[in-house]
């Protein structure tokens, strides 16, 4: 609720991509010291609510470069798809959390988040168009990728 509008707008200023990495990076960094900072309750919750904001920083923007990505008429269509294949995810990757904490303990799973974490991060850079470009005076210019998809000008 904090983070989303912020990293919103700071998306719209810096670009959508900058921000998923850099809070993907964010998360892994924070994801590695949860290890050691992780001593108490009220630690824990700090942590906790640090990284639930870094989250949802990177959704934000993520859900905003997604939905600029399609043309309209089959947004609906690309989002149910994109929030039913990050359920299944979420599904998996619990279960999978499970086996790996049971395989490797809580060192191990911070490490392997963390590590997915930085995998996100380059998927995303390497892979993913940067939808809008800002023009000193603050207006949105569709980069060519976005106009070539949606056959604006």
């Amino acid at each position: 609720m904090l983070a989303g509008p912020r990293a919103g707008t700071l998306s719209d200023r810096v670009g959508r991509k900058r921000i998923i990495v850099a809070a993907s990076a964010c998360l892994a960094i924070v994801m590695l010291a949860t290890t050691s900072l992780a001593v108490s309750m009220w630690v824990t919750y700090g942590l906790f609510f640090v990284v639930m904001g870094l989250f949802t920083a990177r959704a934000t923007p993520f859900q905003t470069l997604l939905t600029e990505m399609v043309a309209s008429d089959k947004r609906g269509s690309f989002l149910n798809l994109t929030l039913g294949m990050g359920q299944i995810g979420s599904g998996l990757g619990g279960g999978l959390a499970g086996v790996a904490y049971a395989s490797v303990g809580y060192g191990g799973t911070t490490l392997s988040a963390a590590a997915a974490m930085i995998i996100i991060g380059i998927l995303v850079w390497v892979f993913l168009p940067e939808t809008t470009q800002q023009t000193r005076d603050g207006s949105v210019v569709l980069t060519p990728e976005r106009r070539t998809k949606s056959g604006e000008k």
